[in-house]
């Protein structure tokens, strides 16, 4: 059986970690961040309806949904480099990995339910922390107040738990933690409990981590004890075992994070 499922994160969630551990799964296929270079990119946030999609971008979920490969559509570098193939293999499990989808999730759930929607869960703190470390803001995120504001004000949901920040977004580290809080509260608000993935759990355990997805996509089970210990990062500073960075995060911009990730706490996995 041939499946595609779309792995959604936040950056610096450890979804290179996990993705590289499942580039290993016999009849296993990774496509890593395709969408980065694409009209998925340039709309990232905005929450997709009907009329937020181009005509390219509706072709491109079309094509995916029959396991055709939407080449002119990702032209990542991500992908370029870093994907396991740049074809639907018959008889695989496909794993996208994105870290901008956050805001198409609804709209692609209703418009293409044959492919699986996961989220992987990491405590905010933990990924502010390496945001800070590997200086992502200044990377990814210096042109995003603007537009996610605007549609934290359009938005009844995030409007009624997010609006209320805004006039404190005042420094990088505030405007970061906001974007993770929006964003994947977004996100889990939308999926379902059953399909995320508890990034604390796999930290310590892969194989625990990773068993509930694994058995879902593909019946199977598999030990992922010795291939977690390497560090399996694509970006940033290298892997430092059971390192906390949250000490980078600014007395003032602490106390802010830890007012709007308070939101994001209520998705978080029971019992780890």
């Amino acid at each position: 059986m041939t499946t595609l499922t779309f792995l959604n994160a936040f950056d610096r969630s450890g979804s290179s970690a996990i993705l590289n551990c499942l580039r290993v799964l016999p009849n296993f296929q990774v496509l890593m961040q395709p969408f980065n270079s694409s009209g998925v990119r340039r709309k990232m946030y905005t929450i997709w309806n009907e009329d937020t999609p181009d005509p390219e971008d509706k072709k491109c979920f079309r094509d995916l949904s029959s396991f055709r490969m939407p080449s002119e559509y990702f032209v990542s570098v991500w992908h370029r480099d870093f994907s396991s193939t740049k074809e639907f293999v018959p008889q695989h499990h496909h794993v996208l990995k994105t870290t901008i989808n956050h805001f198409l999730i609804p709209w692609t759930m209703q418009n293409f339910p044959s492919i699986k929607q996961y989220a992987i869960w990491r405590d905010p703190l933990d990924i502010l922390g390496s945001v800070i470390r590997n200086n992502a803001f200044k990377l990814w995120y210096q042109d995003a107040l603007r537009e996610i504001t605007a549609t934290v004000r359009k938005n009844n949901f995030l409007s009624e738990e997010f609006a209320s920040f805004i006039p404190e977004l005042t420094s990088d580290q505030r405007i970061s933690a906001f974007l993770i809080a929006v964003r994947n509260s977004f996100m889990f608000h939308h999926i379902d409990s059953k399909n995320v993935i508890n990034y604390e759990l796999f930290r310590s355990d892969p194989t625990a981590g990773l068993r509930d997805f694994v058995a879902d996509i593909s019946g199977t089970t598999f030990d992922f004890s010795q291939i977690a210990k390497s560090d399996l990062n694509l970006w940033g500073a290298a892997y430092v075992t059971n390192k906390c960075y949250r000490d980078l995060i600014c007395k003032e911009s602490r106390n802010f994070a830890d007012r709007v990730f308070a939101v994001l706490y209520r998705y978080r996995p029971p019992g780890r």
